[in-house]
């Protein structure tokens, strides 16, 4: 019974022992190829392999390239071939191991319908990765390692088996240890000839420098379809070594990204991710490891103190990207004098962010150059869709967010140096661009920059009449603050042919403020000319600019309000206190067309401190019809001079209109006059349609209809000039302003007198005659000479108002007289007689004649 025992025990024993070294990670046997073989390249003829024997599922395949022979020709150090003939699995692929020959080069076939799978050896540490090129790890090696790896066939290349992720591809790496000499790496993989790639893996990294001046550069193209189930994708690395530049991750037709983080040029070492040339409809999709959730993304992302300025460039221009993405960072710079470029161009698509940084110039430091790091993200399609959930914002450095074609939307703030959106674009193309967040900056005061909405450069074709539609949607957000060299709305240089125009559509957030040189509303030099461009306003805008433009040449444009109750500030640039020039309508080159400006103040509060305002204007070669109209309602706007219909050079040719609306709120204007040349052709206008509102007038070079409103003389007080007739409808009012006995007169130094109106042709005044006592000013008898014209008629509704200008017992009445232009309209006070005949004095006492104008 105790033999038995003791049989039973040991062979207990022995399956312990076997179960634990069958358990036990197994170290991969090394297969290297030697091309022995003198009848083919078959991996699976053991003679071609060093030992005679193909490797297995635990072997690891080695290509490093020191035998020579083999039936395709030379294998030695500079060409090798294999042909994987069968499935084959095995645990690692090396090619240029450590200490292999110093260039090599390696052409691998999968005949068709094989699958060669690298399993991987369960380990995740890098420095023991499962498929390796040119990694070496030697602290002494000096030189260059260069491998190029061709990978063809109408088969399936696999590393990591399918829904795992232990095992590792490393391309072109060197170790980050101190210490580590300069030794370079260089990888090149070309799998653009075979049909499948997958990649399970923990990490997929490419071009990985070390420390000191180690190099590793890299480029790789994709097979025709590719899946890469990573955690981590990480292309292109530095730890301490200047990072190399020109590496290049071409992708297949159909590509799928799957990773949890993914670095396009990470540290100081510049890659470009784009389309293989020559593919038919190419896919990208990026998801995070799952495959269901988002990834991080970071382009050109330096997160080392460098003086490197690395480019980071992920470009889908030339198919279609389906991105999932959580953060993502575009240009970012920690510190030191270098810098990064980051650019994220977009094709085809649909892409989804939480959150986007833009030219992060310090995300963990000080960078000495923040204007070395700039990120660019550009929409080149009519089909890109672009929506980020949060915020784009501007990390410091320099940002540009361009949306070319197709519809990006923000959900949070922006915040970007440069802003274009609709440039080009195809026919009939719909662009657009809508932030919803609170805040939204472009540009700063430091470095003010340019502002581009709906733009054509260059010859888009021969096409007529195409129309590409863009809008700026910011109505939902709260502030909008912009800091621009220009502001350019639906611009077209005029180079090449063709019709192909832009109508844009802006509106703004609910606060905005504006700052700028010039803004140009429309604009075209020779063809294509747009003429549905709207500006609509919000609750309260502010335009700081020095000169305004409101329907440039061979286009159209409206600025109005989103709602009424709304108010416009404009000054020039430099703020309150100096004055803009503002151009509604006006065409400048000689042309068949014309341009059309609209400014519709209805409803709302347009406040402005202008020098000229120029309604409608033309050269006379301009052969259209150029017209410019606006609306004033409310507020107050201070002009220098306001010229209706201009041509700016003699002749007949077409006809400009100049139409200033005028039905609320205060004009003060030293000069309102029709424009040179108006009249010219029996279809030009200078029109001042007056219905309503408060005018203070110097001069007003043409007959003057007042159909309402109040004409208030100069500056209180002071005198109007109006060259041609002046005619006061019904309701409409002269106010004479009165606080002494000069005759008003702009030249009166102590700006003490009367309102005058001096009118070169016929007066008839059927309103109210508005007298009002100012400064505390009283007065006994006395005469004021208010009016002079050819002719003064008082209409059967004329009306004497002194109700502002009555004190005690004094009667105000009116008279008309000879002189001055032929007769004069005067204003008298006087005291009636008291009971007993006898004549009473003033309250103040003073009697007083008002000197008569000669």
């Amino acid at each position: 019974m105790q033999n038995v025992m003791s049989i039973v025990t040991a062979r207990w024993l022995m399956g312990v022992v076997a179960a634990a070294l069958f358990t036990l990670p197994a170290i991969a046997p090394a297969a290297t190829w030697d091309s022995g073989s003198a009848v083919d390249d078959n991996w699976s003829t053991g003679t071609n392999w060093d030992g005679d024997v193909s490797p297995g599922a635990t072997d690891s395949a080695i290509f490093d390239l020191t035998a020579e022979g083999g039936a395709s020709g030379d294998f030695g150090s500079v060409t090798g071939y294999s042909v994987v003939d069968a499935n084959t699995t095995v645990q690692k692929l090396i090619f240029g191991a450590t200490g292999a020959a110093a260039t090599t080069t390696h052409h691998v076939t999968l005949n068709t319908g094989v699958t060669l799978q690298v399993d991987g050896d369960a380990n995740t540490g890098v420095d023991d990765a499962d498929f390796i090129m040119v990694q070496d790890l030697s602290p002494t090696f000096t030189g260059t390692i260069s491998s190029t790896v061709t990978i063809t066939g109408d088969a399936t290349f696999r590393v990591g088996a399918a829904g795992t992720h232990t095992a590792d591809f490393v391309i072109a790496r060197r170790p980050n240890s101190s210490g580590i000499t300069d030794g370079d790496v260089y990888g090149n993989l070309d799998m653009s000839g075979l049909t499948t790639f997958e990649a399970n893996v923990d990490v997929f990294t490419a071009g990985y420098s070390g420390w000191n001046g180690a190099q590793a550069g890299f480029d790789i193209a994709l097979a025709d379809s590719n899946t890469i189930n990573a955690n981590n994708i990480n292309l292109g690395d530095t730890y301490n070594a200047g990072g190399t530049g020109g590496n290049e991750f071409l992708l297949g037709t159909t590509n799928v990204l799957n990773a949890d983080t993914l670095y396009v040029g990470h540290g100081k070492t510049s890659v470009t991710m784009e389309f293989n040339t020559g593919l038919t409809n190419p896919t990208l999709t990026i998801n995070d490891t799952a495959g269901t959730g988002a990834a991080d993304l970071y382009i050109a992302y330096n997160d080392h103190n460098t003086g490197s300025n690395p480019t980071g460039v992920l470009d889908t221009t030339a198919g279609t990207i389906n991105a999932t993405l959580d953060q993502v960072a575009i240009g970012r710079h920690d510190a030191g004098s270098g810098g990064a470029n980051g650019s994220f161009i977009m094709g085809d698509g649909t892409v989804t962010a939480n959150s986007i940084v833009m030219a992060n110039a310090s995300a963990s430091g000080t960078s000495a150059n923040p204007n070395n790091t700039k990120g660019t993200i550009r929409l080149t399609a009519a089909t890109s869709a672009f929506n980020v959930t949060g915020s784009i914002i501007d990390g410091g450095g320099v940002s540009t967010l361009q949306v070319d074609e197709g519809d990006m939307t923000i959900g949070g703030d922006l915040t970007v140096d440069t802003l274009r959106v609709g440039l080009n674009g195809g026919a009939d193309d719909t662009t657009s661009l809508t932030v919803s967040g609170t805040n939204v900056t472009v540009g700063s005061v430091a470095a003010p920059t340019l502002l581009d909405l709906g733009r054509r450069e260059g010859d888009l074709g021969s096409s007529t009449n195409e129309v590409v539609n863009v809008l700026l949607d910011l109505s939902a957000a709260t502030n909008f603050t912009a800091n621009l060299t220009e502001f350019r709305v639906g611009t077209n240089d005029g180079a090449g042919g063709g019709q192909r125009r832009h109508e844009t559509t802006i509106l703004l957030a609910a606060n905005s403020e504006i700052t700028a040189n010039k803004m140009t509303l429309g604009h075209s030099t020779a063809v294509g000319g747009a003429y549905g461009n709207k500006l609509r306003l919000g609750a309260s805008t502010t335009l700081n600019i020095d000169e305004i433009v409101v329907g440039g040449s061979k286009s159209g444009t409206t600025l109005d309000f989103l709602a009424g109750g709304s108010t416009l500030t404009i000054n020039g640039a430099a703020g309150a206190g100096n004055r803009a020039d503002l151009y509604i309508g006006r065409q400048i080159g000689g042309t068949g067309g014309g341009s059309q400006g609209t400014v519709n103040g209805t409803g709302s509060t347009i406040n402005a401190e202008l020098d000229q305002l120029v309604i409608g204007t033309k050269p006379n070669e301009a052969g259209g019809t150029t017209f410019g109209v606006m609306t004033f309602a409310d507020g107050l706007i201070d002009v220098n001079t306001i010229t209706l219909g201009e041509r700016t050079n003699a002749g007949t040719a077409g006809a400009v209109k100049g139409t200033f609306n005028f039905t609320g709120g205060t004009l003060i204007a030293g000069t309102i006059t029709p424009g040179s040349g108006n009249g010219s052709n029996a279809s030009d206008v200078a029109a001042f349609n007056w219905s309503g509102g408060t005018l203070h007038v110097d001069n007003f070079a043409m007959t003057l209809d007042q159909n309402g409103g109040i004409l208030a003389p100069g500056s209180s007080p002071g005198m109007s000039i109006i060259t041609g007739d002046y005619n006061q409808a019904d309701g409409a009012i002269y106010e004479v302003e009165i606080n002494g006995f000069d005759q008003g007169d702009q030249t009166l130094a102590d700006g003490i007198g009367y309102d005058f109106v001096d009118v070169s042709g016929a007066a008839v005044l059927d309103g109210v005659l508005k007298a009002v006592l100012i400064d505390g000013f009283g007065t006994g008898t006395g005469v004021f000479d208010v009016l002079t014209a050819t002719s003064v008629t008082l209409g059967s509704n004329f009306t004497l108002d002194a109700s502002a200008a009555a004190f005690s017992t004094a009667e105000w009445t009116t008279q008309i007289v000879s002189g001055g232009n032929g007769q004069i309209l005067q204003l008298v006070v006087s005291i009636p007689l008291p009971t007993g005949g006898v004549m009473g004095l003033t309250l103040l006492g003073l009697l007083g004649m008002a000197r008569r104008r000669a």
